[in-house]
């Protein structure tokens, strides 16, 4: 078994840990922000997947539309989103690396969100740490 992908994975996701703290994002946040990432992705669970980018749609504006535009970048072809025996949320280790680097490229500081934008993203984390709770307690 090839563990490469894996550890590319991890330490990419520790370097977007760093990055984003930097940026004003809560360290524990962050952290379980990752650990999310990576067990949705591993989990290959539609609906599970499905909850989780319903929490994407209430990241703040300024957020939500640089996801998106990552998404579309990252998997032009509508692939993002099919979580199944055969296909995990990210794909690859290269797409997830790929998608990362064009989040963290135009990820705006916290601190230039208005206070709308603040409460959003406070929405965002409930509902981001209601799936890691889940998906942590059945995978």
């Amino acid at each position: 078994m090839n563990r490469l992908p894996i550890q590319v994975l991890v330490l990419s996701l520790i370097a977007v840990g760093c990055v984003i703290a930097y940026k004003g994002y809560d360290d524990d946040f962050v952290n379980f922000n990752r650990k999310t990432d990576m067990c949705v992705n591993k989990a290959k669970d539609q609906e599970l997947c499905d909850e989780f980018l319903h929490c994407k749609t209430k990241l703040p504006d300024p957020l939500e539309k640089n996801f998106n535009k990552c998404i579309k970048q990252v998997y032009p072809d509508g692939s993002f989103g099919t979580c199944n025996d055969d296909t995990s949320l990210y794909q690859s280790s290269d797409k997830f690396n790929k998608y990362l680097n064009c989040l963290l490229t135009g990820l705006p500081e916290k601190s230039s969100l208005d206070q709308d934008g603040k409460n959003q993203y406070d929405v965002y984390k409930q509902c981001l740490h209601k799936v890691g709770d889940k998906c942590m307690k059945n995978h």
